[in-house]
């Protein structure tokens, strides 16, 4: 019998495409995006330290972060998606 084997087909690599990329360059405003918030956070932390009286700085601390609870519950639960 003179069977011919099959060969397996070579699949032609994906050419690099700068739209391959898009999704990484976001991955990194991100991380950059969530650095600076980190940095923010902290700045108002000592700004309130420095700007109030002893006595005030944990009930400002305290408005600070419901305020900041807040805000992110309305950006995760309650922004309308397209």
């Amino acid at each position: 019998m003179t069977d011919e084997i099959p060969q397996p087909q070579r699949n032609n690599p994906k050419k690099f495409d700068r739209a391959d990329l898009i999704p990484w360059v976001y991955a990194m405003i991100l991380v950059i995006v969530f650095v600076a918030l980190l940095q923010l956070y902290f700045s108002i932390q000592q700004a309130i330290a420095l700007w109030f009286s002893t006595e005030y700085i944990p009930i400002l601390q305290s408005a600070f972060f419901i305020v900041v609870i807040a805000v992110g519950l309305y950006i995760v639960f309650f922004r309308k998606r397209p």
